[in-house]
């Protein structure tokens, strides 16, 4: 670089010396020059200045023949009071730096996130759910739509249809499903008729079998034995124990001895508790009486008791319970 000689030219000096002393000089003053950044010297030497004139900006002069930028008015150099006393390393306040080389090479991770580039994350085109998104291997499910294989089945949006799976799923030998192994276990059900058939063979559990019982004219128990009480106060005559819940139609027959026009009572009990319409006779002729009654439970036990009001013998007599369906119902008790 030419060192600016600002004791020439002068009156002492020789002309020629002076020239080339000016000459020198001014190769000095372009080391330095100043101008529009739209308007680099036309003239450079290496290691010189520049200084744009109009956005304040410094560049020196390269051996490449480039200029390299510097700083700026606007993006001054660091300077110690921009920086804070830190220990270790750790950054405990603010810090302003300038000058620091953006871009790849320039010695910084600060392309990585945790050691990682962009290409690890799943970019946002990828996150097109607004709910229901949950990890499953490689894939997601998004909402109720599964697209991941699962052991070699693979279970889609088509399949699942209002929350039910609309298609059938093989289950392979040896695995199971809540501990159950269906390819022994499912064997279990190919025996099980299905669509409420009516008729089949002895010992085959039936839909028909299964279902509740509903009131009817079919005779499932006939306790037809004449049983009698002379007490005023209810007492149990009759009594037969159901396998089956629903509705049944219970029907007894009753009268009384006396020709004084006693009355003669009896009802419909569930388990030692009245649930019928209490009925009474002065007639000494059996009077059948019947009633549908609802919220049997299977071991429940259908009861008939029986009083009068003087000290006469009331009769009990033809205790029959009928349903819709014929099946296996009962045991009679004691009575």
């Amino acid at each position: 670089m030419s060192t600016f000689d600002q004791t020439s030219p002068s009156q002492s000096h020789g002309a020629l010396s002076d020239i080339d002393v000016i000459r020198n000089n001014t190769i000095a003053l372009r080391d330095h020059e100043s101008s529009a950044e739209a308007s680099p010297p036309s003239n450079p030497v290496s290691g010189g200045d520049w200084h744009t004139s109009d956005t304040e900006k410094r560049y020196v002069r390269t051996n490449a023949g480039g200029w390299l930028y510097l700083w700026s008015v606007s993006d001054p150099p660091a300077k110690s009071s921009d920086l804070t006393t830190h220990t270790g390393s750790n950054i405990t306040s603010s810090v302003t730096v300038h000058g620091i080389r953006q871009g790849a090479g320039n010695g910084l991770d600060a392309d990585l996130l945790d050691g990682n580039h962009s290409s690890a994350f799943l970019g946002a085109s990828h996150g097109t759910a607004t709910s229901g998104i949950h990890g499953v291997g490689a894939g997601v499910i998004v909402g109720t739509t599964l697209t991941q294989t699962l052991t070699n089945k693979t279970i889609t949006g088509a399949n699942i249809v209002g929350g039910n799976v609309a298609n059938n799923i093989t289950v392979q030998a040896g695995k199971t499903i809540d501990g159950r192994d269906l390819s022994s276990d499912g064997a279990k059900l190919d025996t099980y008729p299905g669509g409420g058939v009516a008729s089949v063979a002895d010992g085959v559990i039936t839909p028909v079998k299964l279902s509740a019982q509903t009131a009817g004219d079919y005779c499932l128990s006939s306790n037809d034995t004449e049983r009698t009480t002379t007490s005023t106060g209810y007492v149990k005559l009759k009594e037969t124990k159901i396998a089956k819940s629903g509705t049944y139609r219970i029907k007894f027959e009753i009268k009384i001895s006396g020709t004084t026009s006693p009355n003669a009572y009896g009802q419909i009990y569930r388990n030692g508790v009245a649930v019928g319409i209490e009925r009474n006779t002065a007639s000494t002729t059996y009077i059948p009486y019947s009633e549908d009654i609802s919220g049997w439970s299977a071991g429940d036990l259908i009861q008939i008791y029986a009083k009068n009001t003087s000290a006469f013998t009331t009769f009990i007599r033809n205790f029959r319970i009928h349903g819709e369906t014929p099946g296996d119902f009962g045991i009679h008790l004691t009575y």
